[in-house]
């Protein structure tokens, strides 16, 4: 089963290929990744079978040979209506 989960850091990014742990044991691999501008959150798409696919299952994801804290999420990240960025109308980019 092909799920979304969310790296806790936001600057770990996955890209494809890195191991899914669920404690010790390797449970999948993730299949591409980046960042998601809109929702502020490093995002991993990863095939995991269904007992690890449930919405808020704590994972961990191996990211330059450090585990990184990830959680599998059932909704699209999506901010439908702009909030975020209109939020941030008046911030200044460096």
């Amino acid at each position: 089963m092909r799920l979304r989960s969310v790296i806790s850091d936001p600057l770990s990014l996955a890209v494809g290929n890195e191991p899914v742990f669920a404690g010790e044991e390797a449970v999948g691999r993730v299949t591409s990744g980046g960042y998601g501008y809109t929702v502020r959150r490093s995002i991993a798409y990863a095939f995991l079978s269904v007992e690890h696919a449930e919405p808020a299952t704590a994972l961990a994801v191996g990211v330059f040979g450090d585990r990184v804290d990830a959680e599998v999420v059932a909704e699209p990240l999506f901010d439908p209506r702009g909030e975020r960025i209109r939020a941030d109308a008046g911030a200044v980019v460096a």
